[in-house]
């Protein structure tokens, strides 16, 4: 930027003062200057027919200030009685600023911004590897805000230092003089500091700093409806409870028979069925790898799977039968889209040029019916199927 005004000046220094440089010198008491050239308000070949205003604008430069020194040199403005000499022996050429605390008083920044400095000086002194961190104006921004933060980050950066605990939640980590809601509410700075003082580690944020040291935000929320379908089968006295896959696999109940349902809805009006239980309300988690430890699934004689029509519905099957292989489908044939085709609609699902892998051959029927049957598909979701549908299949 061209420097002719103490504004142009203004706006190159507050630049100049977002950096880390000036951010380290400034809490760490670092030598620090800043120059630059001064240009007149006209060309040089301008100079006598713009007289007043050049030498208005020199002397405006070369009164004291406070805030910076400004050099001179020897200038020729040409020959004419206007001037009354051909030279000025102490035209300005250069403004310097000789420390940060010249800039902020020039800026009118030093009281707010050595506030900043005096919290945040300990914090960068116990350990250098953060200052690309803490030497920004975006965390001085987070002092503003929050004036205990530097100090609370002190004791996090030494817990991390020490050495942090592993496998377990946030609100069980104990630092000194830190809150247990901390981390949850600076979870980017956490990630940052973590990722500063082990650049090694591989943690680029949050996420990744929680599952390298194994820490948990939340608990693990219950996604699998469990409901008896014989009245005389119970879970302590409930007909239906909701678990997670690892609380799945400790349940133990004397079933014959077992019906699995992405849906919520159809697995709560599920008909009754004597020594059977059904699993729904998953959605794909159903057939996601937390499954695969519920092994009591293995020995089950009938394990019946019931998802949409569709190519998601299909390729849903195909990954819960390779981890249970004696799966059944229920209500996924040609004969049942055939006779529900008017709830059928466009699939916008995953697209897939082949049936996926495990399917019997009456499925890969339906799914080929599917793909015939309009351009990119068409899909039949379980809720619209009715339910006489049901009924049907479990008397035949």
């Amino acid at each position: 930027m061209i420097v002719r005004s103490v504004e142009d000046l203004r706006a190159v220094v507050a630049k100049k003062a977002r950096s880390q440089e000036f951010y380290r010198a400034a809490v760490l008491g670092l030598p620090w200057s800043f120059s630059c050239p001064l240009h007149p308000p006209v060309k040089a070949a301008e100079f006598l027919s713009a007289w007043p205003e050049v030498r208005a604008w020199a002397q405006a430069w070369l009164r004291p200030s406070p805030y910076w020194t400004v050099e001179t040199t020897v200038r020729q403005v040409g020959r004419g009685t206007r001037v009354g000499q051909s030279t000025l022996p102490h035209f300005p050429s250069r403004v310097c600023i000789a420390s940060v605390e010249q800039a902020l008083g020039f800026l009118r920044d030093e009281k707010a911004f050595q506030a900043y400095a005096h919290a945040v000086r300990p914090l960068v002194t116990a350990f250098p590897a953060l200052e690309p961190v803490c030497l920004t104006p975006a965390f001085r921004k987070a002092v503003e805000e929050e004036p205990s933060l530097p100090a609370a980050l002190l004791e996090v950066a030494r817990y991390f230092a020490e050495g942090s605990r592993t496998d377990c939640y946030l609100r069980e980590l104990d630092i000194p003089h830190v809150d247990t809601k901390f981390i949850e509410r600076h979870r980017d700075l956490t990630a940052r500091v973590f990722s500063a003082l082990y650049p090694d580690r591989g943690v680029k944020d949050f996420a990744s700093l929680c599952g390298h040291l194994h820490w948990h935000v939340h608990p693990v929320e219950p996604y699998i409806y469990v409901r008896s379908l014989d009245p005389s089968l119970t879970f302590g006295g409930m007909s239906v409870c909701q678990v997670t896959a690892e609380q799945l696999a400790m349940l133990r109940v004397p079933v014959q028979r077992v019906f699995v349902t992405e849906n919520k809805v159809n697995g709560a009006v599920f008909p009754h069925v004597k020594g059977a239980i059904i699993l729904y309300g998953a959605g794909k988690s159903i057939t996601g790898p937390a499954m695969e430890q519920v092994s009591w699934l293995h020995a089950v004689p009938e394990l019946d799977y019931w998802g949409d029509l569709d190519r998601d519905g299909f390729d849903m099957l195909s990954r819960f039968r390779a981890m249970f292989p004696q799966t059944r489908s229920m209500l996924m044939t040609e004969a049942v889209f055939s006779r529900c085709r008017e709830f059928a609609v466009l699939d916008e699902g995953t697209a897939a040029a082949e049936p996926p892998a495990r399917l019997t051959d009456e499925e890969q029927s339906c799914w080929h019916a599917l793909q015939a049957s309009a351009p990119g598909g068409m899909r039949l979701e379980q809720e619209k199927i009715p339910m006489h549908e049901l009924t049907a299949w479990l008397a035949r």
